[in-house]
């Protein structure tokens, strides 16, 4: 099996989501909250007795060009922020057992291995 499909299970056992579910979410709260912050600012502007004299239109447009400008600016940070957070956050070091696991922490000689291959075979 792909040892990155492995740890990928593996991270999710642990932490109860996969990685992706979780940098989805992260990402996803980043997205929507500049997008509100970028709604309240247009609100602001547009209420605001500083800018009457500034066509509304034009005050729209500038702020649409700004969610276009930022969207292009943040999408290739978001990458990075992703592939940082499934490659360092969530990557589970290789020592790091789960409980259902522990018997994996004692190494067993090759005497004490064929035993329990005996004991198998004894089963069938």
């Amino acid at each position: 099996m792909d040892k990155t499909k492995t740890s990928m299970e593996y991270a999710t056992q642990l932490l109860n989501y996969p990685q992706k579910t979780i940098t989805d979410f992260v990402i996803g709260t980043l997205d929507s909250t500049v997008t509100e912050c970028m709604d309240v600012m247009e609100k602001s502007l547009l209420e605001s007795s500083v800018f009457e004299d500034i066509p509304k239109e034009d005050i729209a447009k500038g702020v649409d060009l700004l969610r276009s400008r930022f969207s292009k600016k943040i999408e290739p940070i978001c990458s990075k922020l992703e592939r940082f957070m499934l490659e360092v956050i969530f990557k589970v070091p290789d020592h790091v057992l789960l409980p259902e696991d522990a018997a994996q922490r004692t190494k067993h000689s090759e005497k004490e291995h064929k035993k329990i291959l005996r004991e198998i075979e004894s089963i069938k």
